[in-house]
């Protein structure tokens, strides 16, 4: 994943990036540096990353995004049991 396509999956949630850290579990530092080519995004969160961008416009991540607080855990949870909604037929 190139910088420039890690910054525009940020950008297609509009999430700054200390909220894009905060999804990912990781410090907003590693956000910029990744966004900046300094160093790459590892294999799991750029797998994570696709993920959220295929299921960018499904209701379980607005409400995701949305709340006030939020788990990785718990973004977790939805997210599996959003591809598993998706497995059986709802979309």
């Amino acid at each position: 994943m190139t910088p420039s396509e890690f910054r525009n999956a940020r950008e297609s949630f509009t999430l700054s990036q200390a909220q894009w850290a905060g999804v990912l579990a990781v410090h907003p530092m590693t956000i910029s540096k990744w966004e900046r080519g300094i160093g790459k995004v590892t294999p799991s969160v750029v797998e994570l990353v696709k993920v959220l961008v295929q299921f960018r416009d499904r209701e379980f991540l607005k409400e995701l995004f949305t709340a006030a607080d939020f788990s990785l855990a718990q973004m977790l949870h939805l997210l599996l049991a959003g591809v598993v909604g998706t497995k059986k037929g709802s979309r």
